[in-house]
């Protein structure tokens, strides 16, 4: 029983990659969901399972920074594969082609993106306190979301491109269809949470500063603008989910999608997409955005429950028979290799749908 864990312990380790991290990226944004829920909005019910949730998700982080950072220790060698996977690898080495390009070139660019939304929030807290402090982070997540906005445009441009020259996307790789809610939805959440804190921070008291800096009439113009921009992105995040929704239902009806940690890739997406409609509903009092954020979130909250579910079944595989789970992995590895001997364009095709 004691050596059935250890297998399974080094078993898991030795399987750990970077997209673990999709986890808690989709388990914070559902806690974040919950504080924002229009309905019994910071009620204590609510505020209890968004505490809950978060909770779990800190647990997760730690828990994977843990075993991540064991992996590369105990096997150094993994440090050369990742940073040649075509998928994992953000910053090195890689081989782009047209044909086998999917939404996951956008994940570098979002976290761009989010670093801006957290330093709208940050701003926030600030505001009371330290308004120069305030002024300087707004300012900054302003420049970090433009640089973020502008990348994921022009890479959603050569994926809309691709979409139509070669269809969708093989095998697994399908999933990829939702990730453009990401940048989209969430750029759209940052603009709107910078044009408030610029509405709060904007005239400033020195007289010595600009004119724009002091003008009252400033102020609204930004707000009044970064609502405008918040709600065109809304809308072309909406048509990318329209367009997903109807990939996955085509898929669908050609073969079943077998389950695979991609999945997780799912979650973030659709909650900051429900949480910038929600926000939506605020900012116009609006039933619609109220409704239909209520919903949505609803909804990527039971997706969340159900890859979760079946998430704790494959590990419960994986620690109850760890050496089928060890033989499923070594002939994976041989397959690997084996598509790897393809050529350049089938190998390129075969390896994205192999990691993704």
């Amino acid at each position: 029983m004691f050596s059935s864990a250890i297998a399974a312990c080094r078993l898991l380790v030795r399987r750990t990659s970077p997209i673990i991290f999709a986890i808690t990226m989709g388990t914070g944004a559902i806690s974040g969901l919950f504080g924002v829920f229009p309905y019994a909005y910071h009620s204590r019910p609510i505020m209890i399972l968004s505490l809950i949730v978060y909770f779990i998700d800190l647990f997760l982080f730690t828990l994977f920074t843990i075993l991540a950072a064991t992996k590369y220790i105990c096997y150094p060698k993994t440090w050369v594969s990742m940073f040649q996977n075509p998928v994992n690898s953000l910053v090195s080495k890689q081989s782009h082609h047209f044909e086998t390009m999917t939404a996951m070139w956008l994940l570098p660019v979002v976290t761009v993106i989010v670093t801006g939304t957290s330093g709208g929030v940050i701003a926030n807290a600030f505001q009371p306190h330290v308004p120069h402090y305030a002024l300087m982070t707004t300012v900054l997540s302003a420049f970090m979301v433009s640089i973020g906005l502008s990348l994921a445009l022009m890479i959603l441009t050569i994926y809309f491109m691709r979409l139509v020259v070669h269809g969708l996307p093989a095998g697994p790789a399908i999933l990829s269809v939702f990730l453009p809610l990401g940048p989209t939805a969430q750029s759209g959440l940052a603009i709107s949470l910078i044009g408030e804190s610029f509405h709060v921070l904007i005239p400033l008291s020195d007289p010595s500063s600009s004119k724009f800096m002091t003008s009252v009439f400033a102020s609204q113009v930004i707000e009044t603008l970064c609502i405008c921009i918040s709600f065109v992105l809304w809308s072309l995040a909406t048509m990318w989910a329209c367009y997903a929704l109807l990939a996955i239902g085509t898929r669908l009806k050609e073969s079943i999608i077998p389950f695979r940690p991609s999945f997780w890739g799912l979650v973030f997406p659709n909650c900051v997409y429900a949480n910038l409609t929600i926000r939506l509903a605020g900012t116009f009092d609006s039933t619609f955005f109220r409704v239909f954020g209520s919903i949505y979130a609803i909804a990527t909250l039971i997706l969340w429950i159900c890859i979760s579910i079946r998430a704790i079944w494959e590990l419960r595989l994986l620690i109850v028979a760890p050496e089928i789970s060890e033989n499923i992995t070594c002939a994976s590895n041989e397959s690997k290799i084996i598509h790897f001997q393809l050529p350049v364009q089938a190998s390129a095709r075969t390896s994205v749908t192999q990691l993704v």
